[in-house]
C-alpha cells in the first residue's frame, strides 16, 4: 500500500498527473487509487460521505472504479464503522487528484465530505482551523479508507492474540491524502469484493481481470 501526498492540486492536478504518468510509464500494476480529498467536516450532521466514480463503459478501468466504491460501502457496513453514510455517485466528478490516475488508465475513486457541495464558509481561508473539524466523522472516514485500501490491496496479516474471537475493526486515525493499493506481497486467499447489480464488474490484478464475488471481512489489528 502506498500513501502519497500530492502537490499542486489547485493548479491543474500537477502532482497527481505526474505520479500517474510515471506509474503508467513504469507499467506499475496499481489495483486502485483512492483519492481522499476532504473528509473532516460533517456539514449538516448527516454523516454523508460521497464516493465518486465513473459510469460503467465496458472497460476494466471503470469496473475497477465500481469495485473501489462498493468495497468502501462494504467495509463501512461489515466493520460497523459508525458516523458515516457513504453515497456512491457515478458522475465522473474529476476536479481532484484522482483525475491524474483516470487519465493514466487506472481505476480510481474520489472520497469527499458532503460539505464540498453545500458550501464551506471558511474553505480556503485562514479561518479553516482544526477547531472546526468533526473529529468522529474524520476518524470514521479514515477507518473506512484504510480498510478499503487493505482489502483492495489483498493485504493480510496474522490475527492478533486476543481474548475475544470476534474480529476487531478499530483502526488508528491518520490523515490520508491519497492511497494506492497494489497487488503485490500477498499472503492468504484473495479478498472477496461486493458484486454490483449494475454488472459483473472486476478488479485489475497482476494476474488479469478477477471477478467480484461476495465480500468477506478480514481481521484488523487494533
Amino acid at each position: 500500500m502506498r500513501f502519497i501526498f500530492f502537490g499542486s492540486e489547485e493548479i491543474g492536478v500537477r502532482g497527481a498527473r505526474y505520479a500517474g504518468q510515471i506509474s503508467r510509464l513504469d507499467d506499475e500494476d496499481i489495483v486502485a487509487m483512492l483519492n481522499v480529498d476532504m473528509i473532516g467536516w460533517d456539514s449538516d450532521g448527516s454523516g454523508v460521505v460521497e464516493v465518486h466514480r465513473r459510469a460503467l463503459d465496458g472497460t476494466a478501468e471503470t469496473r475497477g472504479d465500481l469495485s473501489i466504491a462498493n468495497t468502501f460501502v462494504a467495509v463501512t457496513s461489515t466493520y460497523r464503522i459508525s458516523g458515516i453514510r457513504p453515497q456512491v455517485m457515478a458522475d465522473g466528478l474529476d476536479w481532484s487528484d484522482h483525475r491524474g490516475y483516470w487519465r493514466a488508465d487506472y481505476s480510481a475513486a474520489f472520497v469527499v465530505e458532503l460539505g464540498h457541495s453545500v458550501g464551506d464558509p471558511v474553505w480556503h481561508t485562514s479561518n479553516d482551523t482544526m477547531s472546526l473539524l468533526s473529529w468522529d466523522y474524520y476518524l470514521s472516514n479514515t477507518k473506512a479508507v484504510l480498510a478499503t485500501s487493505a482489502h483492495l490491496g489483498l493485504i493480510r496479516t496474522p490475527a492478533p492474540k486476543v481474548k475475544s474471537p470476534a474480529p476487531r475493526a478499530t483502526l488508528p486515525g491518520a490523515a490520508v491524502v491519497g492511497s494506492c493499493a497494489r497487488a503485490r506481497d500477498r499472503c492468504g486467499p484473495p479478498s472477496r469484493l461486493t458484486r454490483s447489480p449494475e454488472g459483473r464488474g472486476g478488479v485489475r490484478t497482476h494476474e488479469g481481470l478477477a471477478p467480484l464475488p461476495v465480500f468477506r471481512p478480514c481481521r484488523m489489528t487494533p
